[in-house]
């Protein structure tokens, strides 16, 4: 069982001014991995595991912008599943997205790999975390 949430965590408030300098979303848009975890690192078949992505986007039209957050498990360099894969209009902020998941009870053991992905605009950010399956 996956389960997962995303969440905004920061913001600006709505200007009350008009701004005097603009952004284009081709030069001026940052999109940021802030911090990503991922706990614990060494578990047993059955137990569960938490990825955390925190990122930051920044000058993105009043709009917002279209992000796709992918997370895939992998291991030996081939993915074995997608944990998420969604797209969906965000505002400027800072978003948090947990994830969670229960190693299968069929699972080998081994080293596997979180592959966490943020991307818009043509812009693309990954975090990649190891755990041990004992």
């Amino acid at each position: 069982t996956i389960q997962q949430t995303t969440r905004k965590i920061t913001g600006r408030p709505e200007p009350t001014y008009r701004r005097t300098t603009t952004r284009t979303t081709s030069t001026g848009m940052k999109l940021d991995i802030q911090r990503s975890t991922l706990a614990p690192t060494v578990v047993y078949k059955g137990e569960k595991i938490t990825v955390t992505l925190q990122y930051l986007i920044d000058g993105a039209p009043e709009k917002g912008v279209t992000i796709r957050e992918k997370s895939t498990l992998s291991k030996g360099g081939k993915i074995l599943t997608v944990l998420k894969d969604e797209t969906n209009l965000k505002e400027n902020g800072t978003w948090e997205n947990p994830l969670s998941f229960a190693v299968p009870r069929s699972a080998q053991a081994g080293n596997y790999v979180v592959s966490l992905q943020i991307s818009a605009q043509g812009r693309s950010q990954t975090a990649r975390h190891t755990f041990t399956l004992r």
